[in-house]
């Protein structure tokens, strides 16, 4: 029987913003509040990533479905001017409504398509746009992050320990969760580790050694009070010494128990190589099992995993901190809108016509080929007949390039029913599941496009038809 579900996170409607309020107030009040929309969160590559992970979205989906203002914020917001009475008796009662469709957490998706389609009530669509792109950038950003670094870390274990100093108080177990999705095998976070069952790992603190009269007491007492495996950080600036100070650590502790228990020395990547080969020659000597190796770093990413690697196989695990900016940049933007009984497309400019958004309502498919790796992603219009594997073809999102789709032998929608009238469809996943998935995911995704560096561009993009109704709204807009 799978474990049960974490408890919900208390998340207040406040978190929203003051200009989301604002703008569903002048929504409402404008007469447009109520008419359909549907809008879509798009992601765009910052760090040149050939693919994401999607993570994020169970947090969201819970956030969502269970909106509710308490009296006490609804007269704050109307202090401040962000809500006028009429709004505040609008939300009294309110509760999500939308519906919302989705990439399942662990999916591979790609830059340019969207990943989440929320439709409802004008001013609801647009009042939860921050908790749509902060949840699924930042969430999204770290499993991509971590599926990376497990990809060139080639079967070493990846530690992610970045969430606990990420909004400590109260932690950030989100993150640490969408590392783990993304494949990370331990966190340092105490709270996922409790809440989702994520396998967790203990860093000695850099400042722990200036509590005691020398390292060697520093290590011995941390030793002591680890139950598992001992993870002893080894200093930066003097690593040499530190390996025999570890060494000298253990002696005093010479128990069988003791001196036949799995050690791990954490270093920095500095001197690497001399340092790991030096602690192997020195803990032989010693009469003591080879140490497992650790590598950790403020920048160590991907590629630097990977040219370690390299360098070094035997690195038994590698410490990540995914917090840089680069990432998926998550845009929400409205597709199309309800204007007397007929939709209507929507489209946000860009420099030119390729930068601009797609418009309309769509569905966007997944074309597979005889062995169930991904060709190619290919958005249709939500009244469009959907193409034929063997006549497959997209116009490229930024080039405007026709691509044919040669090895397309099945499709299947990539988006998936979520919430309907603001209420899930389907149970809520374990971290584990959408681990699973990510890890199948990446494993079919030709190499080409998971290439650390320089990835080739997977082919993503829209119908003809699509593109023509883009090309003539982009053309509209300048020539109105």
């Amino acid at each position: 029987m799978p474990p049960p579900l974490p408890p919900s996170l208390t998340t207040s409607a406040l978190s929203l913003g003051l200009d989301a309020f604002l703008a569903a107030t002048a929504l409402v009040h404008s007469g447009r509040g109520n008419a359909r929309a549907t809008f879509e969160c798009v992601l765009t590559p910052k760090g040149g990533e050939g693919f994401f992970v999607v993570a994020g979205l169970e947090a969201l989906l819970d956030a969502l479905e269970r909106f509710r203002l308490r009296p006490d914020e609804l007269e704050w917001l109307l202090t401040v001017g962000a809500i006028d009475p009429t709004m505040r008796d609008r939300l009294v009662d309110a509760h999500f409504v939308c519906d919302v469709d989705a990439a399942p957490e662990g999916t591979v998706v790609f830059p340019g398509e969207p990943v989440i389609t929320v439709g409802g009530p004008l001013w609801q669509a647009q009042l939860i746009e921050s908790w749509v792109t902060s949840s699924i950038d930042a969430s999204t950003r770290v499993a991509t992050f971590a599926a990376r670094a497990v990809a060139a870390g080639e079967g070493a274990e990846i530690i992610e320990a970045a969430s606990t100093r990420t909004n400590r108080l109260g932690g950030n177990p989100l993150l640490a969760r969408a590392a783990y999705v993304g494949g990370a095998g331990a966190t340092t976070n105490a709270l996922a580790g409790k809440r989702y069952g994520i396998p967790v790992r203990a860093r000695q603190p850099s400042s722990f050694v200036l509590s005691f009269g020398s390292e060697v007491a520093a290590f011995e007492s941390w030793a002591k009070a680890t139950n598992e495996q001992t993870l002893l950080r080894i200093d930066l600036h003097d690593p040499f010494d530190g390996v025999d100070r570890a060494i000298a650590a253990i002696r005093a502790r010479a128990t069988a128990s003791w001196s036949d228990a799995p050690i791990a020395l954490e270093m920095g990547t500095r001197d690497l190589e001399s340092v790991a080969r030096y602690a192997s020659e020195r803990f032989a000597k010693a009469g003591l099992k080879p140490p497992a190796i650790v590598v950790s770093g403020a920048d160590l990413d991907a590629v630097g995993i990977a040219a370690l690697r390299d360098a070094s196989p035997s690195i038994a695990g590698f410490v990540i901190a995914p917090t840089a900016p680069d990432g998926a940049g998550a845009r929400y933007e409205l597709a199309a809108i309800e204007d007397e009984g007929q939709w209507s497309a929507r489209v946000r400019l860009g420099e030119g016509t390729q930068s601009s958004s797609v418009p309309g309502r769509k569905v966007l498919l997944r074309y597979f080929d005889a062995d169930g790796a991904p060709v190619g992603d290919v958005a249709h219009l939500a009244n469009e007949r959907h193409m034929a594997s063997r006549d497959a073809k997209l116009v490229d999102h930024y080039t405007g390039y026709t691509v044919r789709l040669h090895d397309a032998a099945t499709s299947s929608p990539l988006l998936r029913n979520m919430l309907r009238g603001g209420k899930r469809v389907s149970l809520p996943e374990q971290a584990s599941e959408a681990r699973e998935r990510a890890q199948r995911g990446v494993e079919k995704l030709p190499q080409r496009y998971k290439r650390l560096v320089l990835p080739d561009t997977y082919p993503c993009g829209m119908t003809t038809t699509l593109a023509k109704l883009r090309a003539e709204l982009v053309g509209q807009a300048h020539a109105g």
